[in-house]
């Protein structure tokens, strides 16, 4: 029974997904990258531009979070008061540190230079 279940979650979750113009964009990409079809790739980046464009400007708001970069190389973004954290890398000192963070332009997406500190 728990296969029946986990196969109407995947088919609910695909549904959802195929709903969502940022995730079909993104999906689109990847194929077309994966079979190495770059002018459709092209294309469907300048579509995903326009999806996260209309996304936001739907949301007419922006997020209110600061990105900070924690002085062990990670990135977490908090709410105004410093509160409310919620880390979106691990800090591994002996690994990747995250420089230079920056919000996209929407609000929904971070920026930021990696560098690999292992080596």
């Amino acid at each position: 029974e728990e296969y029946k279940e986990a196969a109407r979650l995947r088919d609910m979750l695909v549904e959802v997904k195929s709903k969502d113009p940022v995730q079909r964009e993104r999906d689109a990409i990847a194929e077309a990258l994966e079979s190495e079809d770059f002018e459709a790739a092209a294309e469907a980046k300048k579509k995903l531009a326009k999806a996260i464009t209309d996304r936001a400007a739907a949301r007419d708001q922006r997020v209110n979070r600061l990105l900070v970069q924690t002085k062990g190389g990670g990135l977490q973004t908090s709410d105004p008061t410093g509160k409310a954290v919620v880390p979106l890398s691990e800090e591994d000192p002996k690994g990747q540190q995250h420089f230079q963070p920056t919000w996209s332009p929407t609000g929904d997406m971070v920026a930021c230079t990696v560098i690999d500190t292992a080596s």
